[in-house]
């Protein structure tokens, strides 16, 4: 009789702890789908924004100022966000903006650690013609900042 009363005991502790488990992964999967489908919408907004110059390039224009600054000759720059590391460097350094079907990203380099340090500001498939205007004003607005 306890052996057949530990065995019922046994199969229910095993069914609660089945019923968790599911509960438990069909949890994780609707995190999951939501996280999926709020990343696919971000996707879609940020695609339609680069399609749209007029919207595009202020919008590119405040995040290259968020991560880079120029006060009296020296350009600082933003590594990360909670913990953020800053470097300081000549106005004057070295810079390059890059667009391609991935997005546009800026590299500035302090020639005297030949350091790079690299800002996606966009991960929007982009066409050749999108590039053209967008990482020339991208450039033009570098050449604001940093005075070359």
């Amino acid at each position: 009789m306890r052996i057949a009363l530990a065995a019922v005991l046994s199969l229910a502790l095993l069914g609660c702890e089945d019923q968790n488990r599911v509960a438990e992964q069909k949890r994780v999967e609707q995190t999951r789908v939501e996280r999926d489908a709020k990343r696919k919408a971000e996707d879609e907004a940020e695609r339609d924004l680069m399609k749209s110059p007029a919207l595009a390039i202020p919008e590119l224009q405040k995040r290259l100022s968020d991560w880079l600054t120029v006060s009296e000759g020296v350009a600082t720059i933003v590594v990360g966000s909670s913990y953020a590391r800053v470097h300081a460097m000549p106005a004057r350094s070295s810079w390059l903006v890059s667009c391609d079907s991935g997005g546009i990203e800026v590299a500035i380099t302090n020639g005297a650690s030949e350091e790079v340090h690299v800002r996606r500001l966009t991960r929007a498939r982009l066409t050749n013609d999108d590039c053209r205007l967008l990482a020339s004003a991208i450039g033009k607005h570098m050449v604001g900042l940093l005075g070359k």
